[in-house]
């Protein structure tokens, strides 16, 4: 399958998703009345067993017709796509008969009355608004939608009780105006923050180590300085302008193309062909690429016989390349950035004198496992830097710490000010964009740092503690907090309360199926969907 075709499907199947939701969330369960053909198929037949009660295959055609004709706007729609719908039809079907079984437990009903004022007011039942009376009713149920009345009207009922009980617990969605006035303060309200910043690379240079301190601490953690599993590979790298050499485009070659494309390749900008002086070049050159690319995938085309049958410096004589270079390298280290992480990878797959290719890019990498190299534990003199860096880190860190709170504890007494660093262009001092509670501040990576400092105000200017995010200490300080704007809070209110409701409903409606579900014995017929498993 192509890469396009690939794309186009995860389009459409998104599509299909986003369609579904919809549907399901919007148009709840009123009755629909489009395309009930069932495509030449038997609807005899169970197309599922919820609790015991059937759900006929009649009821599955005239649901997945329906969603395929709203969905489907003269395109063709991919098989993936369709199989979504199809299964997503069945689901809904056996989701209305569970939440019509549930009302049923709970003691809801639907009288004839109800059914027949629904009846009356659907619109499929109407003309120019008006109800079309009960004797071209039923014969628009005859004739039209090709079923037995008594039979209809039982799975109309079955649909409004399961509607009913669905509005009946939409009825403890609510929310009040403090509750909305809140969550439009998290999502409005804005600050913009001073951090002065403690990083132990800042006190780097005033660490020293005493070589008895190095002993100590190796002793104590030997386990953590090991020479890494490394691979020493033999390697040569061809180019695609390695395939150029020997190609030569003659002028009679160049003219045949010329001949053959004038029409459609080399237009002026009068739609007449360009002469072929002009364009001789660029045909030479577009002739020439095409003839690399091919000597490129004839020549990979022989690399599986040429890496059982030839060593590498052979092959490399083909393209004038002399030696193989080398290379040694671990996974866990920065070791020769040179080499592609690709290669580094399959490198650690394969045994010693496998050899193997692999494309990067244009170029192809033709490797020999010259070495592997086990992992071993390092000794003292191999791990002496290793120990003397991290153990700089270590007291960095806690000279950064001390240093932090020292600072903290003068801003809280009022003896020296934040606005100082500023003025100073103290590296320490740093300032935030403005911000909500929901926005990610990439400067400060703590979701839990982020809410503490909007319960800074211009009375508490300064974070009652100083922060740790991995290395490095914070403290915050409060520079300015745009309040949300209650006159505009007001203007929006009534959106942003449907807004929240039907989210509530939604999820109120989800958590409910979910329940029903667990508890169901449900049976789909497993013949509608042989290809999905």
């Amino acid at each position: 399958m192509s890469l396009e075709l690939i794309r186009s499907n995860n389009q459409w199947l998104t599509k299909v998703v986003l369609f579904v939701i919809a549907v399901v969330f919007t148009l709840g369960f009123g009755y629909s009345f489009v395309n009930f053909g069932t495509s030449g198929l038997s609807s005899q037949g169970s197309a599922a067993q919820v609790n015991g009660e059937e759900i006929s295959l009649f009821e599955y055609y005239r649901l997945r017709d329906s969603m395929t004709s709203r969905f489907n706007q003269n395109t063709e729609i991919p098989e993936a796509a369709l199989n979504f719908l199809r299964v997503r039809a069945l689901n809904q079907l056996i989701d209305l008969k569970l939440l019509y079984q549930k009302a049923g437990e709970l003691g809801l009903e639907i009288t004839d009355e109800e059914l027949k004022q629904s009846i009356i007011s659907n619109q499929a039942f109407q003309i120019d608004g008006d109800f079309i009376g009960f004797a071209a009713y039923k014969n628009f149920v005859q004739q039209s939608l090709k079923e037995n009345v008594g039979e209809f009207e039982r799975r109309y009922k079955e649909e409004l009780l399961a509607q009913k009980f669905v509005d009946f617990i939409n009825e403890t969605a609510k929310i009040n105006d403090e509750e909305l006035l809140n969550l439009y303060r998290i999502q409005n309200e804005r600050i913009k923050l001073a951090y002065i910043k403690f990083s132990p690379s800042d006190y780097l240079d005033q660490v020293e180590v005493k070589d008895e301190e190095i002993s100590k601490y190796f002793s104590e953690n030997k386990k953590n300085y090991f020479h890494a599993e490394q691979r020493e590979i033999e390697y040569i790298v061809i180019k695609l302008g390695d395939f150029e050499k020997g190609i030569e485009i003659t002028d009679e070659k160049i003219a045949a193309y010329y001949n053959s494309y004038k029409d459609e390749e080399f237009l002026d900008t009068d739609g007449n062909p360009k002469e072929l002086e002009i364009v001789k070049e660029d045909i030479r050159s577009l002739l020439t690429a095409d003839r690399k690319n091919d000597n490129r995938q004839e020549f990979i085309g022989k690399l599986d016989d040429y890496s059982k049958t030839k060593e590498i410096s052979e092959i490399g004589k083909q393209f004038a390349i002399e030696k193989p270079s080398t290379s040694i390298f671990s996974l866990t280290a920065n070791t020769d950035d040179s080499i592609p992480q690709v290669v580094k990878n399959k490198a650690f797959e394969l045994k010693k004198e496998e050899k193997y290719f692999t494309n990067v890019s244009e170029d192809i990498w033709i490797v020999n496992i010259k070495d592997i190299k086990t992992k071993r534990d390092k000794n003292l003199e191999d791990a002496r830097d290793d120990v003397t860096a991290d153990l700089k880190v270590i007291r960095a860190k806690d000279i950064a710490k001390k240093e932090s709170k020292k600072f903290h504890k003068k801003l809280l007494n009022d003896k020296v000010k934040i606005s100082e660093l500023k003025t100073t262009n103290n590296s320490k001092y740093n300032e935030t964009e403005y911000f909500s509670r929901l926005d990610k501040v990439e400067e400060i990576d703590s979701k839990e740092i982020l809410l503490d400092s909007f319960l800074l105000s211009n009375k508490n200017q300064i974070s009652k503690e100083v922060y740790q995010i991995a290395d490095d200490y914070l403290i915050l300080s409060l520079i300015e907090k745009k309040q949300i704007d209650i006159n505009e809070f007001e203007d929006k209110k009534e959106d942003i309360k449907n807004t929240i409701l039907q989210r509530k409903k939604n999820n109120i409606y989800r958590d409910w199926i979910l329940s029903i579900r667990k508890q169901a014995e449900i049976i789909p017929n497993a013949k509608l969907f042989p290809n999905l498993g």
